[in-house]
């Protein structure tokens, strides 16, 4: 029932981001233009899945694949939850390339006792779906809402995402609050 509340509460999100970015690219309120979804502005589009359990819409809605295929959506974010199987998670990463899109994935961060082995794992699964292709790959969940703080995070991330990079170089990693490595780089020492 959760699970249901959160994906509606992301669809509305979603459709007043859609919204907001048509009206602001118009430049009158009030007036949407009407244009086809070759020409939208892709800055406004990407979605993310909630993969909450095998039933996730994207997967098993063709007409929603349909629809963000037309709308050639950029850029679908997936979280690995620890409650899925393989199968699952790797039907999700097909039904990512399927649709078109390029995958943002989130690997487990500083919550995850064996981040670096799970985390290894979890990479080895999206190099079965898109090899050497772009993925991008968000290091955490917005931990911070689970107690975790900078200095932890940061140590976490030095721990870990070095062994990932070298092991997956075609990867880019993100933080948990979106910034790219190649704009920001964790080294803060842990204190004592």
């Amino acid at each position: 029932m959760e699970g249901t509340k959160a994906i509606r509460a992301l669809i509305k999100i979603a459709c007043a981001l859609l919204v907001a970015g048509l009206v602001a690219s118009t430049g009158s309120v009030g007036v949407v233009r009407t244009t086809s979804a070759a020409t939208l502005d892709t800055r406004v589009f990407g979605t993310n899945m909630g993969l909450f359990d095998g039933n996730e819409q994207m997967l098993s809605n063709t007409g929603t694949q349909q629809i963000l295929i037309g709308w050639h959506t950029p850029v679908v974010r997936m979280p690995f939850r620890t409650s899925l199987t393989d199968a699952v998670e790797l039907q999700a990463l097909q039904t990512i390339k399927t649709i078109g899109a390029t995958p943002l994935v989130i690997v487990h961060g500083a919550v995850d006792a064996t981040v670096l082995a799970d985390d290894t794992h979890l990479l080895s699964l999206v190099a079965q779906v898109f090899g050497s292709s772009l993925v991008y790959v968000e290091f955490g969940n917005e931990e911070d809402l689970a107690g975790v703080n900078d200095v932890a995070y940061t140590n976490s991330w030095n721990a870990t995402v070095p062994s990932l990079k070298a092991a997956h170089p075609y990867r880019r990693q993100t933080s948990s609050r979106g910034m790219s490595t190649s704009a920001v780089r964790p080294t803060r020492p842990a204190t004592a």
